[in-house]
């Protein structure tokens, strides 16, 4: 199936130091092809001066630490805000151009629907205390990666063995699940493996993008 070319927004969920790389590259060939772009609701100066505030305040906070993170979110909500502005822009200017695209810096979509692939396990994770924050806080990051709806990050007890099988976590102790939970499309589920002629409870909630919503009440389950 053949789509038409727009251009992507997969750049807001970049790290930092590649929202940077790619600002940079957007405010110059907006500044090197401005005829195309008439009409940008911000200019290439007003681009590059939210990329560099970015940056600065970016450093500060790595430097200073939370006294200085409240100016690097602002700076970061600027940069969203102006840099989502002109990718709209060009998307109407192009109108599936993508010559027109490649001029203003930003990238295309891609111009066929295809089917989702399994990922391969993701890079770069990291996970510590997080004695800044408080008592009681692990922060666990990995690489961004394009095109995600959401991370899934899971904490157990080093006893406690987690398994993957297709969109269902498991946790087992002592070879006895004690844990499962599924990511879904559909309003129902059915889960497998589980360890049978034991009692569980059962919740569901919903997800969306402000997160997790509420834990339905419990119902207990006989697992036949």
């Amino acid at each position: 199936m053949v789509l038409k070319y727009h251009v992507s927004l997969e750049f807001l969920q970049l790290n930092t130091d590649k929202k940077l790389t790619f600002g940079a590259n957007v405010a110059s060939k907006l500044t090197t092809n401005i005829a195309e772009f008439a009409n940008l609701p911000y200019t290439p100066v007003a681009l590059g001066a939210a990329n560099t505030l970015l940056g600065s305040t970016y450093q500060l906070w790595k430097n200073n630490g939370d006294s200085a993170k409240g100016n690097y979110f602002n700076a970061e909500y600027d940069w969203k805000l102006k840099f989502k502005g002109v990718a709209q822009y060009v998307d109407i200017t192009a109108n599936g151009n993508l010559a027109i695209i490649d001029n203003s810096g930003y990238v295309n979509t891609d111009g066929a629907a295809t089917k989702s692939k399994v990922l391969a396990a993701l890079t770069n994770f990291k996970a510590y205390g997080n004695s800044a924050v408080g008592a009681g806080v692990v922060k666990a990051s990995v690489d961004s990666y394009a095109g995600l709806r959401a991370y899934i990050f899971t904490m157990a007890h080093p006893d406690a063995v987690v398994t993957a099988v297709g969109n269902q976590i498991t946790v087992s102790m002592a070879g006895v699940i004690v844990f499962s939970f599924m990511l879904n499309s559909k309003s129902s589920a059915n889960f497998t493996r589980l360890t049978s002629l034991t009692k569980m409870e059962a919740q569901a909630a919903g997800f969306n993008t402000a997160g997790i919503g509420a834990l339905s009440q419990a119902v207990e389950v006989s697992v036949p």
